[in-house]
């Protein structure tokens, strides 16, 4: 599918697109850039859900030898 971006940098998600993914007025998306191409991902309504899986694979705390 091709869209157009108007001069305000909007574009228009298709209908088809829309419904396949659950999508409604008003949803918050994050867009990510990834090798050069742009990337929207639906924001859960919860600040929790959201940080799901962000810092998988990465120690949260330091463990302290002494």
């Amino acid at each position: 599918m091709i869209v157009q971006m108007t001069d305000h940098g909007q574009i228009v998600i298709p209908v088809e697109l829309r419904r396949k993914l659950g999508l409604a007025a008003g949803q918050r998306l994050e867009v990510m850039e990834r090798s050069g191409a742009l990337m929207l991902r639906p924001v859960p309504s919860s600040p929790l859900l959201a940080a799901r899986g962000r810092f998988r694979g990465t120690p949260l705390i330091e463990s302290r030898q002494a």
